[in-house]
């Protein structure tokens, strides 16, 4: 495996801790460029919108002297402009704003520098682009003016108008299709954050302090264990105490290959050693047969080892009925083992993973690297202290390392809780853009109808016909760049969400939602210039 590839594409069994996401990196790299995208839309639009009252300074400019490719090149500078003066905003509110991202992150990028020339090579090209692709239309919409009716009454370009029309709702459409798809993805993976955090995981994590034991010991400790059990257990703040290999809220600590007797066909399960405590501790289900009583220890391999699968396990194996699997015998692992109980499948790991197969075996005491302790008082300072200070008693040569496992368990979801924070923040900046670019639009349209409105003020159209004509052209754009966007969200959304072998189902809220919401952002936009129009003195406008 090359090592550049392991922080961001590595998803082996037993990986260690601290992994990036790629996938993650992909979304947030999409919804940058649909932000970067709809501000190029707002330019073109508002260019174009603009255009009409720059006929006159363009016919004059031909009659001088010049040509098309010399105003070509001046609207092109404009854009150029544009882009630089934005370019280096975006660096220095970048500078600015990095140390509060990097506590937003929980990583240290505060050193994050902006020497390395791949950097400035993309800040070129984008500077380039946002160049070519804001400015090339409009430039070409105005320097195609002819001079003779460019001096003449706006209005008589009225075929350039029209196209240009078209261009401008054809451009608000796809920026709402943007927008949408951006609203869409970041309810649905909202949804799927709030889905595994309220799942039933089939196992009780609530109020269980886990100690961990690192240190090496061998068979003299086992008086050890033993007595701060016991310890624990006396404690009337501690309601049970048990002792395993692995506790939920991580992979199982190893795995072995198991086939039942006389068969050549191997299976590859996860063991986890346990003690007779474990499976009522954390409130697991007995399907089928019995838990451990006082079994024997995986110690002897000639003696058969009794062991408890759940119910992935029992299906691996071919049993169409899981509790049929009980009273099996299986070898693996180095011994003859006999299924004497069946336990229900619980999520030991996230809703990312499915169950995994596993294999519950009695362990020796000092093989047990995990001591959970269940809970129950209102003075945690204190039983911290017991706890504490009974370990260092026993296990001296052992740092005192605990944790709580409900903690533990939701720490699976930290980088969905960050992604789900940012995409929201980039959702935001994306529709505050779109809404300004509407805004801007709406305002320089109504500026050209005043006098159309006044007209219909004065034979007797009322407020809300004069708001309804104004705000339902928009209201027909938002919408049809719903129903272009809905579809392209729905692939998008479903596909991440097959990564999760537990998500939700996208029902009719998600095609509801992200419209509704849109649809209220984007008539209020528009609304307030609708209502300030309709109730301006008619006379006013009409003396113009």
């Amino acid at each position: 495996q090359p090592l550049k590839d392991i922080h961001l594409r590595s998803k082996y069994d037993y990986e260690l801790a601290g992994n990036g996401n790629l996938t993650y990196l992909k979304y947030l790299g999409i919804a940058a460029l649909f932000i970067l995208f709809i501000a190029w839309i707002n330019y073109v639009n508002l260019s174009t919108a603009h255009s009409l009252d720059r006929t006159k300074e363009i016919g004059v400019r031909k009659v001088a002297g010049a040509g098309k490719f010399q105003l070509i090149r001046q609207f092109l500078g404009e854009s150029l402009f544009l882009n630089i003066i934005a370019i280096i905003l975006g660096i220095l509110l970048f500078r600015f704003t990095l140390p509060h991202f990097s506590t937003l992150v929980q990583k240290d990028i505060n050193s994050l520098l902006v020497t390395d020339w791949s950097f400035w090579f993309f800040t070129v090209m984008v500077l380039l682009g946002g160049t070519l692709l804001a400015g090339f239309y409009p430039a070409f919409v105005l320097s195609s003016f002819h001079p003779i009716q460019a001096i003449k009454k706006s209005t008589g370009i009225s075929g350039i108008k029209s196209g240009k029309n078209i261009l401008r709702k054809s451009l608000v459409v796809l920026q709402f299709v943007a927008a949408i798809v951006l609203i869409a993805g970041a309810v649905g993976f909202y949804r799927q954050l709030r889905f595994m955090q309220n799942r039933d995981l089939g196992v009780n994590i609530n109020q269980t302090l886990v100690v961990n034991q690192t240190g090496n010991v061998d068979s003299t400790q086992i008086p050890s264990f033993n007595a701060f059990i016991n310890d624990m257990r006396a404690n009337s703040a501690i309601s049970s105490v048990t002792a395993s290999t692995s506790v939920p809220g991580g992979e199982v600590g190893n795995s072995s290959s198991y086939a039942l007797k006389n068969s050549p066909v191997s299976k590859r399960c996860r063991n986890l050693g346990i003690d007779k405590e474990f499976i009522p501790a954390y409130g697991l289900t007995i399907l089928a047969g019995r838990n451990f009583t006082n079994d024997k220890p995986a110690v002897d391999t000639n003696l058969v080892l009794n062991i408890l699968v759940n119910e992935t396990a029992a299906k691996i194996f071919g049993f169409t009925t899981p509790a049929d699997i009980v009273g099996e015998e299986i070898d693996g692992s180095g011994f003859h083992c006999k299924v004497i109980g069946l336990v229900k499948d619980y999520h030991q790991e996230s809703l990312e993973y499915s169950f995994d197969p596993i294999v519950f075996y009695p362990e020796e005491e000092r093989n047990f690297g995990n001591f959970s302790l269940k809970i129950n008082t209102n003075n945690l300072p204190a039983l911290m202290d017991f706890v504490k200070q009974k370990w260092t008693t026993y296990f001296p040569q052992s740092p005192y390392n605990f944790f709580f496992l409900d903690q533990r368990f939701n720490a699976q979801y930290n980088d969905d809780k960050l992604f789900a924070t940012v995409l929201w923040l980039f959702t935001a900046i994306a529709i505050t853009i779109a809404c300004l670019g509407l805004f801007g639009l709406s305002l320089y349209t109504i500026a050209k109808r005043k006098k159309e409105i006044s007209i219909r003020k004065v034979l007797g159209a009322t407020l809300y016909q004069v708001t309804s004509m104004i705000t339902k052209d928009y209201l027909k754009l938002v919408l049809f760049a719903g129903l272009i966007a809905l579809p392209a969200a729905f692939l998008l959304v479903n596909g991440w969400l097959k990564k999760y072998a537990f998500h939700i189902d996208l029902g009719l809220w998600f095609f509801i939602l992200p419209v509704l919401f849109i649809v209220t952002i984007a008539v209020l936009t528009v609304l307030y210039q609708s209502l300030k129009a309709a109730v301006a003195n008619p006379v006013k406008n009409l003396r113009k």
